[in-house]
């Protein structure tokens, strides 16, 4: 089997990889472990917002709405409206800041934010920034439908597949064998196995720096369908839509050394974190908790993502590093990569 770009990874940096080398004619095929998609990615809180800190991730999120509301046009997986709750004094700053950029934004004050949502408890020194145009997603059933997109497109997907050995000759990687011991040969490969990325390349003589956080997600049974995104400022917490049932939870993730160790149960004292930023932001008069699991984000040390040529095959590229934002800054950044595929191999 020959290609132009093997990409390894079927989450959201490798999949939408793939699917803008494959708008652009280029011949792929997309390997990943799972028959149906699965990993970090699948399992995410499915947080697309751009109201971010810094410039370049505020660019990587306005694309990212655009991006897919494109793949998933029938709105499937896509829940439109997120609201940021915030300090007052937060909420005006923030407010100043992003209406230059962002056309849509709203400031709302505590009495509107009851009027339209009064599921939420809010406070009398916290302002809400609401975007129309920000959103959230079922990760995994985004997957599922970027997968048949891709296919649709003419691409393969070589499902239920491990990438376990980089063939090289010299400093040019050839070829990638799979866990069946089938040879995969390409021009380029480029690895987009998220929280499995560093011990493979390693494997393989690749260093990437990289560290591995576990963060917890928490799903609630309520009596009514939330009907926007949350973003809560004041406890660090975030929650999204599920048809009845609202998941999330807060930011108090712990590192781990391997990948496996951060998927399954959360540690106990993240239930009652969890249960405590619920009670503190919404009002409820039933609500239960059925569901709780983690995913493991990559991380750089300086919290730039990774999405460039290693350095020992001229033709291996990496994407990793992602930060917890995967779904905000993967569409652009494989844009990117697709384009300098493109022109500088193709």
């Amino acid at each position: 089997m020959k290609y132009e770009v093997i990409v390894l990874g079927g989450g959201i940096a490798g999949s939408s990889l793939v699917y803008h080398l494959c708008k652009k004619g280029v011949r792929s095929v997309l390997i990943d472990r799972s028959v149906d998609p699965d990993g970090a990615t699948a399992v995410s809180g499915g947080m697309v917002t751009r109201l971010q800190d810094h410039p370049d991730d505020i660019k990587y999120a306005i694309y990212a709405t655009r991006f897919y509301r494109e793949v998933d046009s029938s709105r499937e997986s896509i829940s439109d409206g997120l609201l940021s709750i915030e300090d007052e004094e937060y909420a005006i700053n923030d407010y100043d800041r992003y209406r230059g950029i962002l056309g849509d934004i709203e400031l709302y004050e505590p009495t509107e934010i009851i009027d339209r949502w009064p599921y939420l408890n809010i406070h009398e020194d916290e302002l809400g920034i609401y975007s129309k145009n920000d959103l959230t997603i079922n990760p995994r059933k985004f997957l599922e439908i970027i997968w048949s997109r891709v296919e649709d497109f003419g691409c393969e997907i070589l499902r239920g597949y491990t990438a376990t050995h980089i063939i090289c000759k010299e400093d040019y990687a050839k070829a990638v064998m799979l866990s069946n011991y089938d040879l995969v040969h390409g021009d380029l490969i480029v690895s987009c196995l998220g929280a499995w990325n560093k011990s493979f390349l390693r494997s393989n003589g690749v260093k990437v720096k990289t560290y591995l956080i576990s963060i917890p997600i928490f799903k609630f049974r309520v009596e009514e369908n939330l009907d926007v995104g949350i973003w809560d400022d004041e406890v660090y917490g975030y929650w999204r839509p599920d048809e009845n049932h609202i998941i999330g939870g807060g930011y108090d993730g712990y590192i781990v050394k391997y990948p496996h160790e951060g998927f399954g149960e959360p540690l106990g004292y993240s239930y009652d974190l969890a249960l405590d930023i619920f009670k503190f932001r919404f009002n409820f008069r039933y609500f239960k908790l059925v569901g709780a699991w983690t995913g493991v984000a990559s991380f750089t040390y300086n919290y730039k993502p990774i999405a460039n040529v290693s350095k020992k095959f001229k033709n291996l590229y990496v994407i990793d590093g992602l930060g917890g934002e995967g779904l905000v800054r993967a569409p652009a950044l494989s844009l990117n990569l697709a384009k300098e595929i493109v022109d500088k191999w193709i």
